[in-house]
C-alpha cells in the first residue's frame, strides 16, 4: 500500500511537471494495483494524448466511462483526443454530452465553442454560453465570451450588454473594459470607446490588446479627419496613461489645431513635451549610470547610494531628472542588467571574485 501511495505521488509530480512518459510509468503501477482508479486513468490518458498517442488515451477514457458513464472529464478529454485526430463531429458529440452533465464546465465549453466559432456557427455557440450562464450567472469569463460571440456576429449592442454584465460583476476586469471599447468602436461611438479603453489601461497600462485598440481608434479618427476637439484631447490623455508620449503629443497637436487658444490643451502639450523629453533622455541616463557603476567598482568595494546618485546627476546636469528619479532608474538598471551588486542598507556593494587587496572602501 505504501508503494502505491508513493507511485501516486510520483505520477502526480511527473504529470504536473510535464514529464508525461515518467508519469505513465508511475500510473501504470497504480492502475495495476487499483484497476478502478479513475483519477490515475484520466491523468494517464492526458499523458498519452500529450505524447500524441491518441488511441491509448481514448482507450483509457473509455475505461473510465465504463466505470462512470457521467464522468464529464473523460467525455471532454476523449472529445479533445478525437479533435486532435481530426474527428471533429465525434468530438462535438462528446463535448455536448459533457456539457449536458455540467453546462458550465469550462474545458468542454471552450472546446465546443471554439469549434463553433471557427465554423462561424455563432447562434449555436451563443446557446451554449447562455445555458452556462443560466446555471452560473456570475461567471465573468462566460459573459465576456458571450459578448465576443455577439461582436463576431456584428450584434454590437448585445455585445455591449454582455460586457457590461461582466463589469457589474468585476469593475476591474481589464479585458471586459477593452472588449467593451472595441464594441463601441464598431458602433462608431468613439467617445465611449476611448473611455472604455482608458479604463482598461488604467488597470494595466502595459495591456497590449487595449493599446492596439487605442491605436485603431487613433488611426480611424485621423482617417476621417475628425474635428472633434474633445475626442483628440481624450486620446492624448489616454496615450499618456499608456506612456506613449509621441502619440499623445500627436493627438494633443490635433486638438490644438482645432482650438489653438484653449489654455488646458496647451498646458497638456507642455506636460507631454516634458515627459517625452525625459523618455528620450533615458538611454543617456542609463549610459551615465553604467559609467558611474564601472568607475566606482574599479576604485572601491562599495559606494553610498546617495553618492552614486549625486555623481550621476552632476555628470550631466542637462538631464531633467530628480535625484529620486535617478535613484529609481539606478535600481531598475541594476535589476534589468542582472549586475553583481548587492544593496546593503544605504550602500551598494560590488561583488567581484577577483577583488584586489589594494582596493580600499570608498569614503566620500
Amino acid at each position: 500500500m505504501t508503494d502505491i501511495k508513493a507511485f501516486k505521488e510520483i505520477g502526480k509530480k511527473e504529470f504536473n511537471e510535464g514529464n508525461y512518459e515518467e508519469a505513465i510509468v508511475a500510473y501504470k503501477r497504480v492502475i495495476n494495483a487499483e484497476p478502478d482508479n479513475v483519477d490515475a486513468m484520466i491523468n494517464m490518458g492526458i499523458s498519452y494524448v500529450e505524447l500524441k498517442n491518441y488511441i491509448k488515451g481514448i482507450e483509457l477514457y473509455q475505461r473510465v466511462l465504463e466505470l462512470e458513464p457521467d464522468n464529464k472529464y473523460a467525455l471532454n478529454n476523449m472529445g479533445w483526443a478525437k479533435e486532435c485526430q481530426g474527428n471533429i463531429e465525434e468530438a462535438k458529440e462528446l463535448y455536448v454530452k459533457s456539457l449536458e452533465i455540467d453546462p458550465n464546465f469550462d474545458n468542454a465549453l471552450i472546446n465546443m465553442t471554439n469549434i463553433l466559432l471557427d465554423k462561424e456557427e455563432y447562434d449555436e455557440a451563443i446557446d451554449f454560453f447562455k445555458k452556462a450562464l443560466e446555471k452560473d450567472p456570475f461567471n465573468i469569463a462566460n459573459w465576456i465570451d458571450l459578448g465576443r460571440t455577439y461582436r463576431q456576429k456584428e450584434e454590437y449592442q448585445l455585445a455591449v450588454d454582455a460586457y457590461n454584465k461582466a463589469l457589474e460583476l468585476n469593475s476591474n476586469d481589464k479585458l471586459a473594459w477593452n472588449n467593451l471599447g472595441y464594441a463601441y468602436f464598431c458602433q462608431e461611438k468613439y467617445d465611449k470607446a476611448i473611455d472604455a479603453i482608458r479604463e482598461s489601461l488604467e488597470r494595466d497600462w502595459l495591456f497590449d490588446i487595449a493599446y492596439s485598440n487605442l491605436i485603431l481608434i487613433f488611426d480611424k479618427l485621423a482617417e476621417i479627419n475628425s474635428q472633434d476637439f474633445k475626442l483628440w484631447k481624450e486620446m492624448a490623455q489616454v496615450f499618456i496613461i499608456a506612456k506613449e508620449y509621441s502619440k499623445a503629443l500627436d493627438s494633443c497637436n490635433r486638438a490644438i489645431e482645432i482650438m489653438p487658444n484653449d489654455k488646458e490643451i496647451n498646458e497638456l502639450q507642455e506636460s507631454i513635451i516634458s515627459s517625452k523629453k525625459k523618455i528620450d533622455a533615458i538611454p543617456t541616463l542609463e549610459n551615465n549610470i553604467n559609467e558611474a557603476l564601472y568607475m566606482f567598482s574599479s576604485i572601491s568595494y562599495s559606494v553610498l547610494v546617495d553618492d552614486a546618485v549625486k555623481y550621476i546627476k552632476y555628470k550631466d546636469n542637462d538631464l531633467d531628472f530628480s535625484l529620486d528619479e535617478i535613484k529609481f532608474k539606478l535600481f531598475e538598471y541594476m535589476n534589468k542588467r542582472g549586475l553583481n551588486i548587492k544593496l546593503d542598507g544605504k550602500t551598494l556593494v560590488f561583488i567581484q571574485p577577483d577583488l584586489s587587496e589594494e582596493k580600499k572602501k570608498y569614503i566620500i
